[in-house]
């Protein structure tokens, strides 16, 4: 697998890393180029190597909520969740990470186009579900349309590539029952004409919501929502802590509602704009690579060993 990887550096983002020549199909990356992408390589073996990956029931945010992770799947922590994120993937920042969801078969240094939700908690009080029937969702994907903006100025002020939202690749739908919200948005970002997927997922309880955010190309769609219905069942929250025990006498209502979660912002009743940072956009290495986004990381890595014949020989 790392042979696969190396080649789809070498063939996917070349053209980026060697542009300053005119066909840059006909020259050989430069030493430079080999010895940053080696480096990152390098980088993406070292915490494969450090994972330490869980399976069974696993308490979350204080026995707050719980996950059962089946055979056949696991679960990467918050700290190491959020180094892939934001130092491998390149996502913002988000504290409110609690981990990542995964198949058994992923590894953070292979490329077998596998899927990932990443699990986070939202302290934003009680969220009533009155408005379910009154949403509409057209109207909601205009103003994500005209929100983004603000999110892609905040990439491009970390060097990060802009995302822009092309529609819904499944309209909003809210389980009454089970009160749990989710839809699917297809993305293109900036230098890449293979689309990603972000599927989310809110599972609303009696103080707040954890959100499961999917990680995935547009292609992994059909798998994603396969998955779907397992991995919502793998989280619940726990007595005392469901949203049939919001008790009207102590809990906070929150400002949010139902529409207000799809769009990722409110107006509280103070006149302060709120943002669910949780329902951010998320990318994966492939989309990493694919973007070209790996560039940026791949300039600044300085302290691995080089060995550009292998890299090379990968390449052949």
């Amino acid at each position: 697998m790392r042979k696969l990887l190396a080649a789809a550096l070498l063939l996917l983002i070349g053209p980026n890393l060697w542009a300053g020549e005119k066909d840059s199909s006909q020259v050989s990356p430069s030493k430079e180029t080999l010895q940053a992408m080696e480096q990152w390589i390098t980088r993406l073996d070292s915490t494969e190597a450090a994972m330490d990956y869980m399976a069974g029931t696993i308490s979350l945010n204080d026995h707050m909520a719980s996950l059962s992770i089946p055979k056949g799947y696991k679960f990467i922590g918050r700290d190491q969740a959020r180094f892939i994120l934001e130092e491998l993937w390149e996502n913002l920042p988000d504290e409110r990470v609690l981990g990542m969801i995964v198949p058994e078969n992923f590894q953070v240094n292979q490329l077998n186009g596998e899927w990932a939700f990443v699990v986070s908690y939202d302290n934003i009080g009680f969220v009533k579900d009155k408005d379910a029937d009154d949403i509409n969702y057209e109207q909601l994907l205009q103003q994500l349309k005209t929100d983004e903006a603000a999110t892609n100025m905040e990439r491009e002020r970390l060097g990060y590539n802009t995302m822009n939202i092309m529609g819904w690749a499944a309209a909003p739908y809210y389980d009454r029952e089970k009160k749990i919200l989710h839809w699917a948005k297809e993305f293109r970002i900036q230098g890449n004409t293979l689309n990603t997927l972000n599927y989310e997922v809110k599972i609303l309880g009696r103080k707040g919501l954890i959100s499961l955010n999917a990680v995935g190309t547009m292609e992994q769609f059909p798998a994603i929502r396969e998955q779907l219905p397992h991995i919502i069942g793998m989280v619940q929250f726990n007595e005392g802590h469901r949203y049939a025990d919001f008790d009207s006498g102590v809990d906070v209502v929150g400002a949010w509602n139902l529409g207000s979660l799809v769009v990722g912002k409110v107006m509280t009743n103070d006149g302060i704009l709120q943002w669910l940072l949780s329902s951010w956009k998320y990318i994966g290495l492939g989309m990493v690579i694919l973007a070209g986004i790996g560039w940026r990381q791949l300039k600044s890595r300085k302290d691995s060993a080089l060995n550009p014949k292998e890299i090379l020989d990968m390449k052949a």
